[in-house]
């Protein structure tokens, strides 16, 4: 028999699960839902393992039709105000989760609509909800809107299309209360997902690509008008996890957060679903009728808040920033930023900014990553093919404190490293350590400026005329008047040359700054290595 409602006696509450979905859980405890299928994707599929979320419900409303027949915010699915309305419509089911008591929470919004509904489409297997205006928000709190709950229907996307009103988006949250919502296995168009409350989840999503995911959806097909794509948290939305969505917003940032304790891992940002984007000639990745010629997209990703986490160690958290493309035509707009970081604490770690998520070369148009704030780490990121500064530290003294950069790498843009002009020159003109030889696979070196046991990191370069950071090779820690010696895994080729950057390793070693302030980027040495060809 068919229940309207089914409650669980599961015993672990809805907070504790998605805390320990923060400690990285993949493991599918769903009851009465079909098992998630980890079936290898194909390479045309998205390339990262879609994850798991842990979740328990006490209720469940089902979604059967993708019709909007009115705009009703009393109608519901079952009970309540306006009760006995059938089919049982996304709008209905979201105001009946409204009215549900706390201890009816967590409520599940699954998805059982046939494949004979008008919005199917059979070809790409989806069902599509269209037109949807002012949907409602998701009140109340621990609400899950899971699309991959819909039976059948394609494995290499979400099931479930929500075609918004330009400029619409599907709120989690009413009240600053109304947290620890899950919203996964969604595609949505004209409109994306506005986090209002905090410690919600965001996985597996699709915003501002068309139903097959291989395309930027355009609002009237015109790449000039705004597609809204984005997923956006205000300042009180803390402790969000956004993982694993693609994103593509033809202007504006594709994610936002602006909230403490947020974890933004494994998301595409201007690719395809597969996190690839087309290959283009360099003369006409920024054009700036590029728009005629290329995949156009706006701007990246942007935190501003304490505590955030922006990628992570491994290759599936990862995020991935391609393209970045506003079509502007006044000429002194600068191109869209792929990654701006600001506030505090925050760790910005194994990113891909200019290459996608096969590890092939592309491209960004503007600044790579833009850095304002304290004690924030940049690890292991990777620039490529930046059209602008591949790192641009701006802000001042009261601002800027202890920037950690480790580990990245920059291929090809105008500048490695820029500070701005606000930024104090005590930092701006530090010299980082210099390499005095090189003996077979042994290097040995001084400080630049005065660094007693700083970290020194060496990075491979070439001769050509940009300064770049190609690999990073070894870190060592100098000694206290600031020499040091680390030996190479392998002897430099003709070609090939070194650079150094210097982190502090006591307050003031850089006038005004605590220790782990990383410097700017040395000289090559030697400075005659032959050009790559």
């Amino acid at each position: 028999m068919d229940h309207k409602y089914w409650r669980t006696g599961l015993s672990l509450m809805f907070a504790t699960m998605l805390l320990i979905l923060l400690w990285g859980s993949v493991t599918a405890i769903v009851r009465g839902l079909p098992p998630q299928n980890d079936a290898v994707r194909e390479e045309s599929q998205r390339v990262l393992p879609r994850a798991a979320t842990q979740y328990t419900y006490n209720t469940v409303i089902t979604v059967t039709s993708t019709g909007d027949p009115d705009n009703s915010s009393s109608y519901t699915c079952y009970t309540g105000t306006g009760s006995d309305h059938s089919p049982c419509t996304l709008r209905r089911a979201l105001v009946e989760a409204g009215q549900l008591s706390s201890g009816e929470r967590p409520v599940l919004i699954k998805f059982d609509i046939p494949t004979s509904d008008d919005g199917y489409n059979s070809t790409l297997q989806v069902w599509k909800i269209e037109p949807i205006a002012d949907l409602p928000p998701l009140k109340g709190g621990q609400v899950i809107i899971d699309g991959d709950t819909q039976p059948g229907g394609r494995t290499d996307g979400p099931k479930i299309i929500i075609k918004l009103d330009p400029n619409d988006s599907l709120t989690l949250g009413y009240n600053l209360s109304d947290d620890e919502n899950i919203v996964r296995g969604l595609a949505l168009q004209q409109g994306g997902i506005s986090l209002y409350a905090g410690h919600n989840v965001v996985e597996d999503n699709w915003v501002g690509l068309t139903d097959d995911g291989q395309n930027i959806y355009y609002i009237n097909d015109d790449p000039r008008q705004a597609n809204y794509a984005t997923i956006s948290g205000g300042g009180s939305s803390d402790g969000n996890t956004i993982q694993n969505n693609v994103v593509a917003s033809s202007e504006g940032e594709s994610i936002v957060v602006q909230g403490d304790d947020n974890v933004i891992i494994g998301n595409y940002v201007g690719t395809r679903a597969n996190g690839r984007i087309d290959d283009v000639a360099p003369n006409r990745r920024c054009h700036p009728d590029a728009v005629y010629y290329n995949w156009f997209t706006g701007d990246g990703i942007r935190v501003s808040g304490d505590n955030n986490q922006v990628g992570g160690p491994t290759a599936a958290e990862r995020n991935v920033i391609v393209g970045m493309l506003f079509a502007n035509p006044d000429p002194h707009n600068s191109p869209p930023i792929a990654l701006e970081v600001t506030g505090n604490d925050n760790v910005v770690q194994n990113n891909y900014i200019g290459r996608d998520a096969t590890g092939r070369d592309a491209w960004v148009c503007g600044m790579g990553i833009y850095i304002d704030g304290q004690r924030n780490r940049f690890v292991d990121n990777v620039i490529v093919n930046a059209g602008e500064e591949a790192i641009g530290i701006y802000g001042s003294s009261t601002s800027l404190d202890a920037i950690t950069l480790q580990g990245n790498t920059v291929e090809n843009a105008p500048l490695a490293l820029k500070f701005g002009d606000s930024v104090p020159a005590s930092w701006r003109h530090f010299l980082p350590a210099r390499v005095t030889q090189i003996d077979g696979t042994t290097v040995s070196g001084v400080a630049g400026s005065p660094c007693a046991n700083c970290v020194v990191e060496l990075f491979l370069d070439d001769g050509d005329e940009i300064t770049e950071a190609l690999q990073s090779l070894v870190t060592t820690t100098a000694n206290a008047d600031g020499s040091w010696s680390v030996a190479l895994a392998a002897t430099l080729a003709p070609t090939q040359g070194l650079r150094t950057a210097s982190t502090t390793a006591s307050d003031d070693q850089i006038a005004g700054f605590s220790a782990g302030t990383t410097s700017k980027f040395s000289a090559l040495y030697p400075d005659d290595v032959t050009p790559p060809p």
